[in-house]
């Protein structure tokens, strides 16, 4: 029978097999690299995490650690996304995807999504508005609300005046 190793010595063995894991991805870095950051960079809008299970729950607290940093994200699962959400991506939106499976379907169904669907189809039904006179951060509060990234703005008597995007919030600093 083996003696128990100290709880130290388990700590530096999975450290050294981490540090080696870490030090074996340098090597992979290649142009690939270089335009995904390139795109992130250059994003008119959100970076848009996605993933399915425990890949899903990565890509969460990635949309969340880049919006804390100042980077504008958000999560969109991607079985919503296919059933109706996937009007939160917009143009100029970089999606970033993560898969234990390159074979998900649900994935795999959002990245053929676009291609194959009419915009009538992906459109929000039942658009939500807000009144001309509203405070920026009613707006912000319906989009949270109904998670939406844009609401019509109309006048008193229901007459379309605009659009407020998300985008035009986070410009005003309100998050």
């Amino acid at each position: 029978m083996s003696k128990p190793r100290l709880p130290r010595e388990v700590g530096r063995w999975v450290l050294d097999v981490e540090a080696r894991a870490v030090a074996g991805l340098i090597a992979q870095l290649d142009e690939s690299f270089d335009r995904a950051v390139e795109l992130l960079h250059a994003a008119r809008g959100p970076v848009v995490c996605t993933g399915m299970g425990k890949s899903g729950l990565v890509m969460r607290k990635v949309a969340a650690t880049l919006a804390s940093t100042g980077t504008p994200a958000l999560f969109l699962h991607p079985a919503e996304a296919i059933h109706g959400d996937l009007g939160m991506i917009a143009e100029g939106d970089v999606v970033l995807a993560a898969s234990s499976s390159v074979t998900t379907e649900e994935l795999l169904r959002l990245v053929d999504a676009p291609l194959e669907r009419t915009t009538g189809e992906c459109m929000t039904r039942g658009p939500r508005t807000v009144e001309g006179g509203a405070l920026a951060s009613s707006a912000l509060k319906l989009m949270e609300e109904h998670r939406v990234t844009s609401l019509f703005v109309c006048d008193a008597e229901g007459r379309l005046e605009g659009v407020v995007h998300l985008h035009d919030l986070w410009r005003l600093e309100l998050f």
